[in-house]
């Protein structure tokens, strides 16, 4: 007999996979019935499982969505963001040409200032020598002024000033090559003699550093009265790096004219001899020579300021501009 003949249903109801069955006909065998149930169970699953997939598929889908949604959302308000707030690292990006450019502008006083300090130089060096010392002596105005000075050095009471390097003729220093070595400078009290009763301080010139005691250079003893021809030569700064001056040991590492004065009892005058005696210290070891390239200084300034200011123009304002945004 057919199963559709055998099942008489009166009532079937099919939801969300349960399978109802009411008035089922007795004459259907169970196994008949078993395998009805199965094939149902087996479909609903597989309904089940589309179903599934299905929803899963949909929410990924929104969730691409949505973070498309998010990340255009992000862009406009950086847009916004842009065009409402001005951009920090294109205004410091425009401060380096305008910085380059005051360097520039500032080199100019330098270079004024320069060529005042040589026009001033120039003068004292040309000038005619002085004969007497001043009784007021202002460090400044009077330094690297010309000096003719007669007089008797007092060589017991000679001071150190080391260490310190030779100058060549040329101006440069001779502490690498040319086979010289380090040495000091030797300075000796200086009795006048067109000025009874006053002493000034004589700076010799430059020894090795073997020769700085004087029983090493007897032949460089200059005794009697003599001629001292030099420059005037204020105090130099006892700043760090350098050493204090140790005045116990007779170590002295930079020009301190009023302690010196103190140490052998004269004034606080040195002059600098431009001369060399034989067998004895060798002098003119200030070379007057004061570069001055601010000129060049202000062209590299300049130049700087307006390849940086092309630059920011090019990469930086046009592209902003063509992209709609305002300065």
């Amino acid at each position: 007999m057919d199963v559709r003949s055998l099942i008489k249903l009166t009532k079937c109801r099919y939801l969300f996979g349960n399978f109802i069955v009411v008035n089922v006909n007795p004459l259907l065998t169970v196994r008949k019935f078993n395998k009805i149930i199965h094939k149902s169970s087996c479909t609903k699953s597989i309904i089940d499982a589309k179903n599934s997939k299905r929803q899963l598929k949909n929410s990924f889908f929104a969730s691409i969505l949505q973070i498309r949604n998010y990340t255009s959302d992000s862009s406009k308000q950086e847009i916004q963001l842009n065009e409402s707030i001005p951009h920090v690292r294109m205004h410091f990006i425009l401060l380096l040409p305008l910085v380059a450019f005051t360097l520039g502008v500032w080199q100019i006083y330098r270079r004024r200032w320069k060529m005042g300090i040589i026009a001033e130089l120039d003068q004292k060096m040309s000038g005619d020598s002085l004969t007497l010392i001043p009784e007021h002596i202002d460090e400044n105005a009077m330094n690297y002024r010309k000096f003719i000075l007669r007089g008797t050095f007092d060589h017991s009471k000679e001071l150190y000033l080391y260490p310190k390097v030779r100058v060549s003729e040329s101006g440069g220093s001779l502490m690498f090559g040319d086979g010289s070595r380090n040495g000091g400078h030797i300075i000796t009290p200086f009795q006048l003699a067109d000025q009874p009763g006053r002493v000034v301080l004589i700076d010799r010139g430059w020894v090795a550093h073997e020769q700085i005691h004087p029983g090493r250079r007897r032949k460089g003893q200059i005794i009697g009265e003599t001629i001292v021809t030099g420059i005037y030569r204020k105090s130099e700064s006892g700043a760090w790096p350098k050493p204090r001056n140790d005045i116990d040991k007779n170590h002295w590492f930079y020009r301190d004219n009023e302690a010196m004065g103190k140490v052998v009892g004269c004034e606080p005058v040195l002059i600098e001899a431009s001369y060399t005696v034989p067998g004895g210290p060798i002098g003119d070891q200030t070379v007057v020579n004061i570069r001055n390239k601010h000129f060049e200084y202000v062209i590299t300034w300049w130049l700087m300021a307006a390849s940086m200011g092309a630059l920011w123009f090019r990469y930086v304002l046009i592209p902003r501009r063509q992209a709609g945004f305002r300065f």
